[in-house]
């Protein structure tokens, strides 16, 4: 599973030597001090956060009253569930962050929430003159999707969108008119080629211009014209995706971001999922989900393995305590559709960082705490700052 680290670098997810959640002088911590005497891990009697609020100061509001976030939802419904969706899932609500002051035209602020606020923009947010000579700018998004791995990959932009004023400048570039899905759209490179670097190289987007479309507060770009088709979803869509369904729904509501990867190697696990709670305040304690699908015939064996490997004084494959990380780690499932998903829900320590369970998707250490097959060496370094 170690090639899902090179899709979530790619999407601007793993910063190397840059913890992200570390405290700024000057700046209140994301997370208050936890409560003495808190335990290790909380039963599963414990109340499901996703029907509840998550008592760190954030409400319940942009999730339904069936405790779905229904914010997550809509953006699965706006994507086909078949293809590269499928695969590889990733939202973020940029419109969230810019209203908390922690996302400017700049880029995301400097501070403890500053890993978590580029989700669903791939490497778009790390193009700092994209805006200025395409009139594509992320960060005035609303809300961000990425679906698919290279090279089969796909960003949708919904709201802060210029269509008239990217039209023009990507034609100014050499773009082509053509029909791309039945809709309108722009040309500047054939299908997965990375020849949109020459046409875009002063920007720094490899492939992902390849393709546009363009259409009212909404633009969608993508490495080959069938990615970008599917970021306008169809008849299928991916909250329609059974499976995808389920982990959505222990993912529970109340989300500012989250991914979801099918697992395609493991013969225990078929699917991950990870999202962050939405905070109203910045001095709210970041909250992580971590959702697992066990595939059929492995629910105990993998129930088993999550549970004694992720918890506060289990350590992680760079030797760590999680404890060190997260304060505490609440373990329950979630039944949905006939499928029964394994949650744990991590409160995240003071000067941790705030995408604390999207970094373990990124680095191998989620597989490491879920899939019994996984060995648990200890390779030494820094979980923080491990590339």
């Amino acid at each position: 599973m170690r090639r899902i680290a090179v899709s979530l670098a790619a999407a601007g997810l793993v910063l190397s030597g840059c913890s992200g959640g570390e405290a700024v002088p000057g700046r209140p911590s994301a997370a208050p001090a936890p409560p003495s005497g808190l335990p290790s891990t909380v039963p599963s009697t414990a109340p499901s956060p996703a029907a509840s609020p998550s008592g760190d100061g954030q409400e319940s509001t942009g999730s339904s009253s069936s405790g779905r976030d229904e914010g997550l939802r809509e953006a699965m419904a706006a994507v086909s569930g078949s293809g590269p969706a499928d695969l590889y899932f990733e939202y973020g609500a940029p419109g969230h962050w810019r209203e908390l002051g922690v996302l400017t035209a700049r880029g995301a602020e400097e501070g403890p929430w500053a890993s978590s606020v580029l989700y669903g923009m791939s490497d778009l947010s790390t193009a700092p003159l994209l805006a200025e000579r395409t009139g594509i700018d992320p960060f005035a998004a609303d809300r961000a999707i990425t679906i698919g791995h290279q090279p089969d990959r796909s960003v949708r932009l919904d709201g802060g969108v210029d269509a008239g004023t990217v039209r023009r400048r990507l034609t100014e570039r050499g773009a082509e008119r053509a029909k791309i899905g039945g809709r309108d759209g722009l040309v500047l490179a054939r299908d997965r080629a990375a020849g949109s670097v020459d046409r875009l190289r002063d920007i720094g987007v490899l492939n992902l211009l390849n393709k546009v479309v363009v259409t009212g507060s909404t633009i969608a770009m993508g490495t080959a014209s069938g990615p970008l088709t599917a970021a306008f979803g169809g008849p299928d869509s991916l909250a329609g995706s059974p499976s995808h369904a389920a982990v959505a729904d222990c993912l529970g509501g109340n989300l500012v971001n989250a991914v979801i990867l099918r697992e395609k190697e493991s013969a225990a696990v078929a699917l991950y999922a990870v999202g962050l709670r939405r905070p109203v305040f910045p001095e709210d304690t970041p909250v992580n989900v971590v959702c697992v699908l066990p595939r059929d015939g492995f629910a105990a064996e993998v129930k088993k393995t999550f549970t004694g490997r992720l918890t506060t004084t289990a350590k992680t494959l760079q030797g760590e305590s999680y404890g060190k990380y997260a304060y505490a780690i609440e373990h329950d499932e979630v039944a949905s559709g006939g499928f029964t998903a394994l949650r744990a829900t991590l409160r995240i320590a003071p000067g941790g960082r705030a995408d604390l369970a999207h970094r373990m998707l990124a680095d191998g250490n989620l597989e490491a705490a879920a899939d019994p097959a996984s060995p648990l060496p200890d390779i030494g370094g820094s979980f923080e700052s491990t590339p």
